[in-house]
């Protein structure tokens, strides 16, 4: 397996955390709003953080700016935003699976913007993929059952896939050029700025600020954060933009093995069917042959 390969997978598999640090930080008060404000805030504290100890220059060239607030709202942002309205207006699983259809738009985007080829192997990994989510999240179940549907969430769901995948689009013309800490750091602080006004720091301060939260904050910044964005971000130095979306699509499976071995959650044949997609999928691309990654004009 090669490095971008690698380094996608594990940024995939630290972003499977979240969902464990979200159930704990919900628990203390928080609204889902805030969650993602902690967790861009502490990623932003943390990425800035590296920088000064690595003794990385703050500086950016002017021309990355339209790609930074890409990422930071265009991306981070309105996926925040979405995902939270989606789950709300509709059922976890089903926002879960409609956040996963990222892979998608960001192998469809690619071809658009960067002229990366869509092969004949990419789409039946796409396809392994999006079939692996639809089990692994339990959507399919929902769908079968009849369970009502808002249609309204699952356009939210579908803007959250949109936001999602843009980071990949954003980030790429970034990478190669940019250190993924200083990328990752001032997305971070965008998005975070951007979120503050629909949370509730203002209104409710003091459960924000005590020693519990920072310390949750600071190993949510850390693992489900800041690492995986590193990760991720210089992956896309290696790889097409496509591929590394479909290779992040082991999150699901770390969040549900998660489920399974900390929480002791339920676990089913369709759960072990969808990861037996998603893991043929990333097979599958890992033994394709390697492709040049396509110029990009700043």
């Amino acid at each position: 397996m090669r490095k971008g390969e690698v380094l996608a997978l594990s940024a995939g598999a630290l972003w499977g955390t979240t969902g464990l640090f979200v159930r704990m930080i919900v628990k203390l008060g928080f609204t889902t709003a805030d969650v993602a404000f902690l967790r861009m805030f502490f990623g932003a504290l943390l990425a800035f953080s590296i920088i000064a100890v690595l003794r990385q220059s703050f500086s950016l060239p002017l021309w990355s700016w339209k790609y930074l607030l890409g990422t930071g709202i265009l991306s981070l942002t309105l996926f925040n935003w979405s995902y939270f309205q989606a789950i709300k207006l509709t059922t976890l699983p089903i926002a879960v699976a409609l956040l996963y259809t990222a892979p998608a738009f960001v192998v469809v985007l690619a071809r658009i913007f960067y002229g990366e080829r869509i092969t004949l192997r990419k789409s039946i990994a796409l396809i392994l993929t999006l079939t692996g989510i639809l089990l692994v999240s339990g959507a399919l179940r929902s769908f079968i059952t009849g369970e009502e549907i808002s249609w309204l969430g699952v356009l939210y769901g579908l803007l959250s896939a949109v936001g999602y995948g843009l980071y990949t689009i954003f980030a790429k013309p970034l990478s190669g050029h940019i250190p993924p800490e200083r990328i990752a750091a001032f997305t971070f602080l965008i998005a975070t700025i951007a979120l503050f006004p629909i949370s509730s720091v203002l209104a409710k301060p003091s459960i924000f600020f005590n020693t519990h939260v920072i310390l949750l904050g600071l190993l949510f910044g850390a693992f489900s954060t800041a690492l995986p964005y590193f990760l991720y971000t210089r992956a896309l130095t290696f790889m097409e933009a496509g591929r590394a979306a479909i290779f992040t699509t082991m999150e699901p499976v770390v969040a549900t093995l998660i489920g399974v071995f900390v929480l002791k959650e339920p676990f089913n044949f369709f759960e072990f069917l969808g990861i037996t997609c998603i893991i043929s999928a990333v097979i599958l691309l890992s033994l394709s042959d390697k492709v040049s990654t396509p110029n990009i004009d700043n």
